[in-house]
């Protein structure tokens, strides 16, 4: 996403929230994050892919967490796999 100031096109980090489990030092569930992922959890997405299917938008949050809760579908199946 970016927005326009003044002529200028600036990047503006969209904010995603961690739903899978906790990792410590890493990520903790329901974490949001504002400003850009941190690079800790850059690094262990790059490590383990399917933590990048647990990085959702704030607007997907709820069916992430509704599918984790009903162990069903594509964020369980990430979840688990974690």
């Amino acid at each position: 996403m970016t927005k326009k100031t003044k002529g200028q096109s600036t990047a503006v980090a969209t904010p995603r929230a961690y739903v899978g489990p906790t990792i410590l030092g890493v990520a903790t569930k329901g974490e949001v994050y504002t400003n850009g992922l941190p690079d800790s959890l850059v690094a262990a997405a790059e490590a383990n892919p399917l933590i990048n299917k647990l990085i959702v938008d704030l607007d997907e949050m709820p069916n992430a967490q509704r599918d984790i809760l009903l162990k069903r579908g594509v964020y369980y199946a990430a979840y688990k796999s974690i």
